[in-house]
Protein backbone atom coordinates (compact mmCIF):
# COMPACT_ATOMS: atom_id res chain seq x y z
CA UNK A 1 0.00 0.00 0.00
CA UNK A 2 1.46 3.28 -0.73
CA UNK A 3 2.45 5.68 2.17
CA UNK A 4 -0.24 8.60 0.98
CA UNK A 5 -3.18 6.39 -0.31
CA UNK A 6 -5.20 8.26 -3.04
CA UNK A 7 -8.69 9.49 -0.73
CA UNK A 8 -10.62 9.16 -3.91
CA UNK A 9 -10.42 9.23 -7.62
CA UNK A 10 -11.66 12.15 -9.71
CA UNK A 11 -14.29 9.91 -11.05
CA UNK A 12 -15.55 8.43 -8.43
CA UNK A 13 -15.55 11.89 -6.52
CA UNK A 14 -17.51 13.59 -9.63
CA UNK A 15 -20.03 10.79 -9.10
CA UNK A 16 -20.42 11.03 -5.68
CA UNK A 17 -21.01 14.47 -6.21
CA UNK A 18 -23.47 13.94 -8.94
CA UNK A 19 -25.26 11.64 -6.55
CA UNK A 20 -25.80 14.53 -4.33
CA UNK A 21 -26.51 17.07 -6.75
CA UNK A 22 -29.11 15.10 -8.22
CA UNK A 23 -31.07 14.70 -4.67
CA UNK A 24 -30.22 17.75 -3.34
CA UNK A 25 -29.77 20.67 -5.61
CA UNK A 26 -33.24 21.65 -6.90
CA UNK A 27 -33.89 25.70 -8.83
CA UNK A 28 -30.53 26.40 -8.52
CA UNK A 29 -30.35 25.92 -4.41
CA UNK A 30 -29.30 23.04 -1.96
CA UNK A 31 -31.80 21.51 0.10
CA UNK A 32 -29.09 20.28 2.53
CA UNK A 33 -25.89 21.62 3.88
CA UNK A 34 -22.13 20.75 3.73
CA UNK A 35 -22.01 18.24 6.31
CA UNK A 36 -24.62 15.97 4.65
CA UNK A 37 -21.76 16.06 1.52
CA UNK A 38 -18.77 14.90 4.01
CA UNK A 39 -21.40 11.64 5.10
CA UNK A 40 -21.79 10.90 1.51
CA UNK A 41 -17.99 11.64 0.36
CA UNK A 42 -16.83 9.68 3.45
CA UNK A 43 -19.46 6.54 2.00
CA UNK A 44 -17.90 7.05 -1.55
CA UNK A 45 -14.46 7.03 -0.04
CA UNK A 46 -14.63 3.90 1.81
CA UNK A 47 -16.30 2.26 -1.87
CA UNK A 48 -13.33 3.51 -3.52
CA UNK A 49 -10.99 1.98 -1.07
CA UNK A 50 -12.39 -1.15 -0.87
CA UNK A 51 -11.99 -1.15 -4.87
CA UNK A 52 -8.91 -0.89 -4.73
CA UNK A 53 -7.18 -2.38 -1.94
CA UNK A 54 -6.00 -6.07 -2.71
CA UNK A 55 -7.10 -7.28 0.84
CA UNK A 56 -9.88 -5.64 3.51
CA UNK A 57 -6.61 -5.50 6.08
CA UNK A 58 -5.31 -2.77 3.59
CA UNK A 59 -8.80 -0.96 2.96
CA UNK A 60 -9.20 -0.89 6.34
CA UNK A 61 -5.66 0.52 6.46
CA UNK A 62 -6.33 2.74 3.79
CA UNK A 63 -9.72 3.82 4.81
CA UNK A 64 -8.32 4.84 8.33
CA UNK A 65 -5.81 7.31 6.99
CA UNK A 66 -8.16 8.97 4.48
CA UNK A 67 -12.02 9.50 5.95
CA UNK A 68 -12.45 13.28 5.64
CA UNK A 69 -13.65 14.62 9.04
CA UNK A 70 -16.80 16.13 9.58
CA UNK A 71 -15.43 19.52 10.36
CA UNK A 72 -15.17 23.19 9.11
CA UNK A 73 -11.43 22.69 8.48
CA UNK A 74 -11.85 19.55 6.37
CA UNK A 75 -15.02 20.91 4.49
CA UNK A 76 -12.72 23.61 3.48
CA UNK A 77 -10.14 21.59 1.92
CA UNK A 78 -12.82 19.45 -0.40
CA UNK A 79 -14.38 22.87 -0.88
CA UNK A 80 -11.05 23.85 -2.20
CA UNK A 81 -10.29 20.64 -4.58
CA UNK A 82 -14.04 21.27 -5.76
CA UNK A 83 -13.37 24.54 -7.13
CA UNK A 84 -9.58 23.56 -8.59
CA UNK A 85 -12.01 20.87 -10.04
CA UNK A 86 -14.23 23.11 -11.85
CA UNK A 87 -11.42 25.19 -12.43
CA UNK A 88 -9.70 21.97 -14.66
CA UNK A 89 -13.39 21.80 -16.23
CA UNK A 90 -13.22 25.48 -17.68
CA UNK A 91 -9.72 25.19 -18.55
CA UNK A 92 -10.52 22.41 -20.76
CA UNK A 93 -13.55 23.49 -22.27
CA UNK A 94 -12.13 27.06 -23.20
CA UNK A 95 -8.76 24.91 -24.58
CA UNK A 96 -10.93 23.11 -26.89
CA UNK A 97 -13.16 26.45 -27.70
CA UNK A 98 -9.62 28.01 -28.53
CA UNK A 99 -8.55 25.47 -30.48
CA UNK A 100 -12.32 25.39 -32.84
CA UNK A 101 -11.94 28.97 -33.16
CA UNK A 102 -7.87 29.56 -33.85
CA UNK A 103 -7.60 31.31 -30.78
CA UNK A 104 -4.34 32.18 -28.88
CA UNK A 105 -3.74 33.30 -24.92
CA UNK A 106 -2.31 36.35 -24.61
CA UNK A 107 1.24 36.40 -24.02
CA UNK A 108 1.71 35.44 -20.25
CA UNK A 109 -1.42 35.23 -19.21
CA UNK A 110 -3.39 32.05 -19.94
CA UNK A 111 -7.28 32.98 -19.23
CA UNK A 112 -7.12 36.18 -21.54
CA UNK A 113 -7.70 35.37 -24.98
CA UNK A 114 -7.00 37.90 -28.18
CA UNK A 115 -10.04 37.68 -30.03
CA UNK A 116 -8.44 40.33 -32.16
CA UNK A 117 -8.17 37.78 -35.50
CA UNK A 118 -12.04 36.93 -35.27
CA UNK A 119 -14.48 38.34 -37.74
CA UNK A 120 -17.03 39.95 -35.87
CA UNK A 121 -19.61 36.94 -36.30
CA UNK A 122 -16.85 34.31 -35.62
CA UNK A 123 -15.91 36.40 -32.43
CA UNK A 124 -19.75 36.35 -31.47
CA UNK A 125 -19.70 33.02 -31.81
CA UNK A 126 -17.30 32.21 -29.99
CA UNK A 127 -18.13 34.07 -26.84
CA UNK A 128 -21.87 33.37 -27.01
CA UNK A 129 -20.27 29.23 -27.04
CA UNK A 130 -17.69 30.37 -24.10
CA UNK A 131 -21.11 31.82 -22.13
CA UNK A 132 -22.81 28.38 -23.03
CA UNK A 133 -20.01 26.09 -21.41
CA UNK A 134 -19.85 28.72 -18.38
CA UNK A 135 -23.71 28.44 -17.47
CA UNK A 136 -23.17 24.72 -18.09
CA UNK A 137 -20.58 23.74 -15.78
CA UNK A 138 -22.47 26.25 -13.07
CA UNK A 139 -25.20 23.69 -13.54
CA UNK A 140 -23.49 20.67 -13.28
CA UNK A 141 -21.05 21.69 -10.89
CA UNK A 142 -22.56 24.37 -8.65
CA UNK A 143 -20.40 25.38 -5.67
CA UNK A 144 -20.82 23.24 -2.56
CA UNK A 145 -23.37 24.13 0.09
CA UNK A 146 -22.51 25.73 3.08
CA UNK A 147 -20.91 23.92 5.52
CA UNK A 148 -23.55 23.89 8.13
CA UNK A 149 -26.37 26.25 6.67
CA UNK A 150 -24.99 29.43 8.66
CA UNK A 151 -24.07 30.89 5.19
CA UNK A 152 -25.74 30.78 2.03
CA UNK A 153 -24.18 28.86 -0.64
CA UNK A 154 -22.73 31.01 -3.10
CA UNK A 155 -24.64 31.10 -6.38
CA UNK A 156 -22.29 32.15 -9.68
CA UNK A 157 -22.96 35.11 -11.51
CA UNK A 158 -22.01 35.09 -14.93
CA UNK A 159 -20.57 38.49 -16.36
CA UNK A 160 -23.72 39.57 -18.25
CA UNK A 161 -25.62 38.81 -15.32
CA UNK A 162 -23.10 40.96 -12.99
CA UNK A 163 -23.55 43.75 -16.10
CA UNK A 164 -27.49 43.67 -15.60
CA UNK A 165 -27.03 44.65 -12.02
CA UNK A 166 -24.86 47.13 -12.71
CA UNK A 167 -27.11 48.80 -15.50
Amino acid sequence: MPKNPTRISTAAYAACFKKFRNAHYKNGKWNKVGTDFLESLNKAIVEYQNAEADTPEEAAAAVALVLVKVDRDDFDKVVSKHTQTRAKVRKDYRKALNAEFGVENVSGRGATENLSGLSDAHRASYLKKKAEFTSLIGEKMPSLPSFDGTRKARKTLTGQQIMGILD
